[in-house]
């Protein structure tokens, strides 16, 4: 009986370590398992983040393709806003300049020149048309100085034109020359006149010359000289 009861203690014995020698070796393999599925996604994951930097290194492609291009390339866009004219071009004098005649008994002044298509007496009224001197060609414009002369002798005094003891003349780039035309303010200074100057009174003057367009847009010499009886003086406005 006694040893009946051994027989079943080893046995259970036995039973009990083949038990746990089962489990131990499912463990291992379960393990196995959960390492199999880690490592498949981490390679999953790898691959899903490979993707973007290949798109990245194609767009990076694609911009140093462009910008070799663009090296190989000049390119010229044209404006599309039209530029106008200008329609003055600002005081040619860099001071008034003062000539004085006849023993300082004609004294003129001049005050500004500018290029424009159109002017004016000083007092004109703008609804008056026919106050104005205005260019009819898109060719041409003015070149317009105004100033004025004191004349302190018994006579009227003339100037700007075939007879006047003033003469004006303008020299383009060294050989084009043009001729003035001359006119006084009279009626209040709402009307261009003849170019004279009553004695004893002091009056506003226009000189002018009709001029090319391109004479007004360029950085080329334009010499003005105004002559005193025989006398020249030149004043170089550009």
């Amino acid at each position: 009986m006694r040893k009946n009861n051994v027989i079943w203690l080893f046995a259970s014995i036995l039973i009990v370590i083949s038990l746990v020698a089962c489990g131990n070796e499912e463990n291992p393999s379960k393990s196995s398992k959960d390492s199999n599925s880690k490592s498949n996604s981490v390679e999953n994951s790898t691959t899903s983040t490979e993707k973007p930097k290949s798109k990245t290194s194609d767009d990076n492609n694609q911009v140093e393709d462009k910008d070799k291009k663009e090296t190989e390339e000049d390119v010229y866009t044209a404006s599309s806003d039209k530029k106008s004219d200008p329609q003055t071009s600002g005081n040619l004098l860099n001071k008034n300049k003062v000539f004085k005649y006849k023993d300082g008994s004609v004294v003129m002044t001049l005050t500004k020149a500018e290029f424009t298509k159109k002017f004016g007496p000083s007092n004109a009224s703008p609804e008056n048309d026919e106050a104005y001197r205005e260019t009819t060609s898109d060719s041409q414009t003015y070149l317009h100085l105004t100033g004025k002369i004191k004349n302190d002798t018994k006579n009227s005094f003339s100037f700007g034109n075939k007879l006047g003891e003033i003469n004006f003349s303008l020299l383009y780039d060294g050989e084009h020359e043009f001729q003035n035309i001359s006119s006084a303010e009279e009626e209040n200074g709402t009307k261009l006149g003849p170019s004279n100057i009553d004695a004893l009174t002091e009056g506003k003057i226009h000189v002018y010359f009709q001029v090319p367009k391109p004479v007004s847009k360029t950085n080329k010499p334009l010499i003005l000289t105004v002559i005193l009886g025989d006398e020249p003086f030149e004043i170089t406005l550009r």
